[in-house]
């Protein structure tokens, strides 16, 4: 197996990680392959029953979730896009744009990934400090 790229690896840290349980996440599984848990810098907000990410803007803020190795790279990341909001050609109106981010694995081990980061103001969401999505819903 060819080492992976940040075209196979996606960064779960909502709804769609094996914790969550619903049915995305189980689709997800379905999808590819969970290479472990990890970390990227980052603020995690609350929208709804779902979270956000944007970009760390101090040190120490981390985002906890799951790295999954796409199968089907080509057939998974039109599938989350639509999941995510993300309007092909039009990312002013989109809910996430997908972009790469720096993980490092509970092991230690650095990966290039592909995320979603919300695509509008965190002024009027409630922040979830520890950077773990599972602290709030489970």
């Amino acid at each position: 197996m060819s080492a992976p790229t940040p075209d196979d690896l996606f960064f779960a840290y909502g709804t769609l990680m094996r914790s969550a349980g619903g049915p995305w996440a189980e689709r997800l599984e379905a999808m590819g392959e969970l290479l472990g848990r990890g970390s990227v810098a980052g603020r995690l907000f609350r929208v709804s029953w779902y979270p956000g990410m944007v970009e760390a803007d101090g040190p120490g803020q981390r985002v906890l979730g799951e790295v999954w190795r796409l199968a089907a790279p080509g057939r998974a990341w039109p599938l989350l896009d639509e999941f995510e909001g993300v309007i092909p050609g039009k990312p002013d109106i989109s809910r996430y744009r997908r972009a790469v981010v720096d993980v490092t694995l509970d092991n230690g081990t650095p990966l290039a990934c592909q995320a979603y980061l919300l695509n509008y103001p965190t002024a009027d969401l409630e922040p979830i400090p520890s950077g773990d999505f599972r602290d709030v819903v489970l």
